[in-house]
């Protein structure tokens, strides 16, 4: 362990034994993660949550922010891009969503849910957020086919039908090295009719001014395929644009700004009847890829040709109906989510790998690779549930949830590589290098995924220590995926560069891809036991486990691999058979043995559990790139099975009103056991038992410190003011699978290094106001979020790095 961490967590628990004083309770935080309002402490799973209030003395804004404070959960984008969504890694298990056109929930190891709806993954605004639940392990019973890994759950604020109430909000601060930041939010509550009807109304803003800054080298002066082996230059400072010896630059380019809107309706007519609708509206933009080159000697940098803008847009909209039937509660629930992303690559040297140019001083203009799809997707559920009922006239008492659900979710979307001016710039040569619309490569195409379940839960309650959950779903859901490619390597497709955007375009050229479809249904079960020793101590013992339908089916035709060097790649791999021959679904098991725990008067929480995972038909998304430069596909397979075992724990300590300290740990032990012979790991060695899985860091933990204090003549007596450090740790994550000490040998642009982050604040409050200074990463660290090689510019380590040194100050206004 770093020993950074093992001195942080000494720390952390001396001040907690020794400390002190007059007894004080902690919080209490209500979930809803079995459908049902309950304490956290009471809840007999693998189960963490942030409250609100812990959102706010945080500064938390989106995941990169929360998920460090979460035992086990890591979230980033997946193989670096933001087409996917965020991804989590839970435990280890780790999601392997790519982004394409046809991806989609399925592909997920992780559900997501805004609300009570389920939803492809998004980073929501975190103003005005009630509070965020991860449920780790499977959660296949009560929240479907996406949640083999675990859950994670958004839950914002609803409309109030009692009380009036608002608050404006704005902040600012300084990046070092960069930009400015800025934010406002604003949020009124307002009974309509009062006890009957109320609306609640949420406005957000957020910008980011940057740091990372951009270099484009000039095409004519270099060999554009040598780019970027080539040296760089010291940086030459400017303050919106430069120039250096390679051509200009941009700085502070990925500049970001997102704006967002909600609306909430609650009615109640009738004490037993409640409904309550929900809208949610959200756009970010950002000028450039949040990645820097980590190859580059010079700081907070990128090279491309071109910018490469992103952008993401959701909606949702819900509608929840409860009515109480005196033996149970039945409730619907109805969503309808959409997600349009946005993504823009450049791709001017894998361009000019497809055409073999044959003639000397070419130098094309740039060329990029814009990727657009739009999700749809709708959600409906009916369940009735009810709890401590008597079970069948006899003393035991028992909770039950008996439910259907449907889900469909279709993505479209289209990509194209097309340069319209490279036949002009040809030069000397006279033969045309691309189609007369320029199109290098293109494609369009769809997923379409249907979900249909039905889901039935109890636990019986046989003694006031004594409890027993037993819980199965049955799934039936089909993915059809459609999708057709283009390419022009040969100079002889004729394809219309406009014909590509529209998707019933097929004929012709020569195409890639076809239309298919996987089926999968079968059972997810679980079972807990749960021995409550009193009232403020519980341990649980739970078995659980989750399916993944399969990526790919069998290929009725095998296209066209380019170059022939990968499909030789492929087959020593042993990628070819699942490349054309599809892949088969992956399934997973946990044993989990928890306590959850308070102790002293409720001053000291200390929850911790242990878990055993075995993983089947492990699906991976192995990117050819980190073995052969020239080759960019990305090849889905089952590469055997995997066992996880770890531990968690999570502390909370009060021992006076003034003082809070909190940690958390966490360790994982995610590995390879017993693989199909001849498979090969990311650099082409065989894949052995022990090898280790992509994205999991070894360790991770966190610890902070709340002091609370009042400052009468500074502030005035009805402020309460307070002062906090939070430090966080996570461990070295390698994006790829194998032995360890190989990969980081060998594929050291791969490899994520350890980080550690440290925040400090300085707030105070009362009634109606509230004031925060804050700095966050006191100690300027470049932690590594991810880090891998680039997809499209083979020779470069992108990394996606933590925002420098920030400082800033917020204030809030409540009436």
């Amino acid at each position: 362990m770093d020993i950074r961490l093992q001195r942080c967590l000494c720390l952390s628990i001396l001040l907690a034994l020794s400390a002190s004083a007059a007894a004080v309770s902690l919080e209490e935080v209500v979930v809803t993660a079995q459908k049902r309002e309950e304490n956290l402490q009471d809840v007999p799973l693998s189960l963490s949550a942030l409250s609100s209030d812990s959102i706010d003395k945080l500064g938390m804004s989106s995941f990169r922010e929360w998920a460090d404070y979460i035992p086990g959960v890591q979230m980033s984008y997946g193989l670096n891009s933001r087409r996917g969504g965020p991804a989590a890694v839970i435990r280890g298990v780790a999601s392997q969503i790519r982004g394409g056109i046809g991806d989609n929930t399925a592909n997920a190891t992780t559900a997501f849910t805004l609300g009570e709806v389920p939803i492809f993954s998004v980073s929501p605004s975190l103003v005005d957020m009630q509070r965020i639940e991860v449920l780790k392990g499977p959660q296949g019973t009560l929240y479907g086919i996406a949640a083999m890994g675990g859950v994670v759950r958004y839950i914002p604020n609803y409309a109030d039908t009692e009380t009036l109430s608002g608050k404006l909000g704005a902040g600012t601060g300084m990046i070092n090295q960069g930009g400015n930041v800025s934010d406002a939010h604003a949020m009124i509550n307002i009974p309509l009719v009062e006890g009957v009807l109320g609306a609640r109304i949420v406005g957000t803003y957020e910008s980011n001014g940057g740091f990372i800054d951009h270099y484009f080298p000039t095409l004519s002066n270099a060999d554009p395929l040598s780019f970027p082996d080539q040296a760089f230059d010291p940086r030459q400072q400017g303050t919106t644009t430069g120039s250096d010896s390679n051509g200009h630059f941009l700085k502070d380019a990925n500049r970001t700004h997102t704006v967002g809107g909600r609306f909430s309706l609650t009615y109640t007519p009738m004490e037993e009847l409640s409904l309550r609708a929900f809208t949610m509206w959200q756009r970010g933009t950002t000028d450039d890829a949040w990645q820097m080159d980590g190859n580059d000697p010079r700081d907070l940098t990128i090279n491309r040709y071109v910018l490469q803008p992103q952008s993401s847009e959701f909606s949702l909209t819900s509608l929840e109906a409860s009515y109480d039937l005196g033996f149970g509660s039945l409730s619907y629930i109805g969503g309808y989510y959409t997600n349009d992303l946005m993504e823009t690559v450049d791709a001017t040297r894998m361009a000019l790998q497809y055409i073999r140019l044959n003639g000397d001083n070419f130098y094309p203009t740039a060329v990029t690779f814009p990727f657009i799809t739009e999700t749809e997707q709708w959600t409906h559920e009916l369940r009735l549930q009810g709890e401590n009922k008597p079970l069948f006239g006899t003393s035991l008492r028992f909770d039950y949830v008996i439910g259907a659900f449907y889900q469909n979710e279709i993505r479209e979307g289209f990509f194209n590589i097309a340069a319209p001016d490279w036949n002009a710039n040809r030069g000397p040569n006279t033969n045309a290098i691309v189609s007369p619309g320029g199109l290098i490569a293109g494609s369009t195409g769809s997923g379409d995924y249907e979900n249909q379940a039905v889901f039935v839960d109890v636990t019986v309650h046989f003694t006031p220590h004594w409890s027993l959950g037993m819980g199965v779903r049955y799934f039936d859901q089909v993915k059809d995926i459609d999708g057709r490619g283009f390419g022009a390597g040969d100079g002889t497709n004729q394809i219309p560069y406009d014909d590509l955007v529209d998707p019933d375009f097929y004929p012709n050229g020569r195409s890639r891809g076809e239309p298919s479809r996987v089926k999968n249904d079968g059972f997810t079960p679980r079972t807990t036991l749960t021995y409550r020793i009193d009232d403020d101590r519980m341990m649980y013992l739970g078995l659980g486990e989750g399916e993944r339908i399969a990526p790919t089916a069998p290929r009725t035709t095998i296209p066209i691999i380019t170059p022939p060097e990968c499909e030789t790649l492929m087959r020593d791999l042993n990628l070819y058979d699942p490349f054309v021959n599809g892949t088969k679904s992956d399934n997973l098991r946990t044993y989990d043995l928890g306590l959850k725990s308070t102790w002293m008067d409720r001053r000291l929480l200390v929850n911790a559990s242990v878990y055993h995972t075995e993983w089947s038909d492990l699906q991976q998304a192995v990117i050819l790139n980190s073995v052969n430069r020239n080759c960019s596909q990305v090849i889905e397979a089952n590469v055997g099975k995997a066992i996880i075992e770890g531990a968690e724990l999570e502390m909370v300590y009060s021992p006076v009103e003034a003082i809070s300290l909190n940690m958390t740990l966490s360790y994982v032990d995610a590995r390879i056991d017993g693989s199909p012979i001849g498979v090969k790991d990311s650099v082409g060695d065989p894949l052995e038992d022990g090898d280790g899985l992509v994205g999991v860091p070894e360790w991770t933990g966190s610890v902070g410190a709340q002091y609370s204090f009042g400052l009468p003549e500074l502030i005035g007596p009805d402020y309460l003011a307070y002062v906090r450090a939070d430090w966080r740790y996570t461990g070295e994550r390698i994006n790829g699978f194998g032995d360890r000490r190989t990969l980081r040998a060998r594929l050291p642009f791969n490899v994520a290094q350890s980080y550690s982050l440290t925040d400090v604040r300085l707030g105070a409050e009362n009634e109606l106001w509230d004031w925060q200074i804050y700095v966050s990463n006191v100690f300027d660290e470049r932690a590594e979020f991810e880090s891998l090689a680039n997809y499209f510019q083979a020779g470069l380590r992108e990394v996606a790095i933590s925002q420098p040194r920030t400082v800033g100050v917020s204030v809030g206004r409540k009436f």
